[in-house]
């Protein structure tokens, strides 16, 4: 399944300057129109680096919760909102996933799945045609000075606010011009939309903090939590790939579906109100289910409030599926 959305690969240098005006957005739209078929001839090549990189990189793969899977692929085509929540660690995580739900019985589902993915992704050599292979769309996430300058076309030398509010301006017009083409597929349940809560890959291998923007995702339908453990140890954060343990076959990936969330229960008032009495918020919710079953991968500082999710939780929130 193939879904048409506006990659960072069909942005142009002089495209990245002028989103900012109308006339610049009317004419890169237009661009688009002109070139249909470059996101299915795109997505094909990138099918088949995607499975010969993903075979080398990662061997070897485990996939738990099956339950919560077969539950989620029963929803495709039900008209009901699907968001699976990921825990980030590493550039090759989209991969990973794609690689362990595939090769342990559920392409189908794979073949369902839209990544909501960073810009900076697109720009890993590494990785760039792999993703192409997945259906993804650019999410804006924090903006980082040297992001910012280099997608804005701003000098280094300007003010860092001047930067940072161009970066937001032009990545959430195509972030919004993005996500349009999907939503009719995510309202029809035809789609399940990957998000990472954390918008971007810890650094010291601890799951962190959930990000209060995301919480749009997580408004209607079931929620998936989703545990990726080992991309991290082949593709480390800002280090590239480790090529010892490519060359030894000893990339590993370990895939966890923890029990699916109602995202109505979740949203209601005394859920809110449950979790504003542990000073949380429901990404924070989403995230403690993310580590359910390896409680130890929180940052130490999350913990508590992890746990204190375990008293007294509103019932009809977790969907323990059969």
């Amino acid at each position: 399944m193939v879904i048409e959305t506006i990659h960072p690969t069909q942005i142009s240098k002089e495209d990245r300057q002028s989103l900012s005006t109308i006339s610049g957005r009317v004419g890169f739209m237009e661009r688009l129109r002109q070139n249909k078929d470059f996101h299915r001839k795109s997505h094909a090549v990138g099918e088949l680096a995607l499975d010969v990189a993903s075979r080398i990189v990662f061997p070897n793969t485990t996939l738990r919760g099956q339950e919560s899977l077969d539950f989620i692929r029963g929803k495709i085509g039900q008209g009901e909102f699907l968001t699976i929540a990921v825990d980030h660690t590493s550039d090759s995580d989209h991969p990973a996933i794609n690689r362990t739900l595939r090769t342990n019985g559920y392409a189908d589902l794979a073949e369902h799945i839209v990544i909501a993915s960073g810009l900076k992704m697109w720009d890993r050599w590494y990785i760039r045609w792999a993703m192409r292979g997945m259906s993804c769309f650019p999410m804006p996430a924090p903006a980082y000075y040297s992001e910012a300058s280099r997608l804005s076309g701003l000098s280094l030398s300007q003010d860092r606010k001047e930067l940072i509010e161009k970066y937001n301006r032009d990545m959430d017009w195509l972030a919004k011009a993005s996500f349009k083409a999907i939503r009719p597929e995510w309202h029809k349940g035809n789609i399940a939309v990957l998000v990472y809560p954390e918008t971007t890959r810890s650094r010291d291998g601890y799951v962190q903090r959930g990000r209060i923007e995301t919480l749009n995702y997580f408004g209607k339908g079931w929620i998936l939590p989703l545990l990726v453990e080992g991309p991290s140890e082949v593709i480390p954060p800002e280090q590239g790939p480790n090529w010892g343990k490519i060359i030894r076959r000893e990339g590993q990936v370990a895939l966890t579906a923890q029990e699916v969330i109602s995202a109505e229960r979740l949203m209601e008032p005394r859920t809110i109100d449950w979790l504003t009495e542990r000073g949380a918020n429901p990404v924070d919710f989403v995230m403690s289910r993310i580590v359910s079953s390896n409680p130890q991968k929180a940052a130490p500082a999350l913990r508590p409030m992890y746990e204190s999710f375990l008293e007294d939780m509103p019932a009809g929130l977790i969907v323990r599926a059969a």
